[in-house]
């Protein structure tokens, strides 16, 4: 049987500050993964910035696993003057 590859573009999931550590982003993600399950969807892939420890160990915890690392350069506008 051919498989065929279904994706939802993108969708932000964040949890408010001073909310953290209720419970939410799990539920949320519980949630998202449900959806994609309910339209025959096979696997989520996310994004997390770096610096966000607090969002990756969730995503370890819940069975997610690092798969490509993206690197950023911030430019300088050109000097037009």
């Amino acid at each position: 049987k051919e498989k065929i590859a279904l994706w939802s573009d993108r969708a932000n999931l964040a949890v408010e500050k001073g909310y953290e550590g209720q419970g939410i982003g799990r539920r949320l993600m519980a949630r998202a993964e449900e959806w994609a399950t309910e339209r025959g969807h096979d696997r989520i892939s996310l994004h997390v910035f770096a610096e966000n420890e607090r969002a990756q160990e969730l995503y370890r915890k819940i069975g997610y696993g690092e798969d490509v690392r993206g690197y950023v350069k911030m430019l300088e506008p050109e000097d037009k003057s």
